[in-house]
């Protein structure tokens, strides 16, 4: 779904993309754990494109897909401004330079505008056109 709520199998093309490269994701345990609440309210639905135990299995357990939070995460530069709920994914990529994928506006507005945090956020559709070209 997009953030609409109208069918959107962007995200999951994406997860797949990345289930069958070398890219990996980044996770702390509290997307760990949005992930599988949501996981678990889909099991049981039809997917055509990634069964929720096939998304357990190919990344929430699979060390070679899935970078975990680190002991002590990154600190976010003083002055940077962006939602404070979404600190944590803020922190995850400063550690990890990673590029953050979101559908949240605010925090992808946040992130790239603000060259102090050294980020970048996409769209999971950019997201998805760039690990095509990669």
């Amino acid at each position: 779904m997009d953030v609409q709520g109208n069918p959107d199998n962007t995200a999951t093309d994406l997860v797949n993309l990345i289930g069958n490269n070398c890219h990996s994701i980044v996770i702390d345990s509290e997307l760990a754990g949005r992930y599988v609440k949501h996981l678990q309210k889909l099991e049981g639905v039809p997917s055509p494109a990634l069964a929720p135990s096939l998304f357990l299995a190919n990344f929430l357990l699979n060390d070679a897909k899935v970078l975990l939070e680190p002991y002590a995460p990154a600190q976010i530069p003083e002055g940077a401004k962006y939602p404070k709920e979404d600190a944590h994914i803020v922190r995850l990529g400063l550690f990890f330079r990673a590029l953050v994928v979101t559908e949240d506006n605010p925090l992808r507005e946040a992130i790239n505008t603000q060259p102090i945090l050294g980020l970048k956020a996409l769209t999971s559709e950019d997201a998805l056109a760039l690990a095509h070209e990669q």
